[in-house]
């Protein structure tokens, strides 16, 4: 079973955000966000 951590603290529209992948399967992890990112969520939100 994968794991994910997510912090959120006073995030708005039009900040800046760092996001940090770590583990085997980090680059996989990235490229799906990535993907979801350059499409809107395809309109999943």
């Amino acid at each position: 079973m994968e794991r994910v951590q997510l912090t959120v603290t006073n995030v708005e529209k039009d900040h800046e955000i760092e996001i940090t992948f770590e583990g085997p399967d980090e680059a996989e992890a990235a490229a799906a966000l990535g993907a979801l990112i350059r499409t809107d969520f395809d309109g999943r939100i």
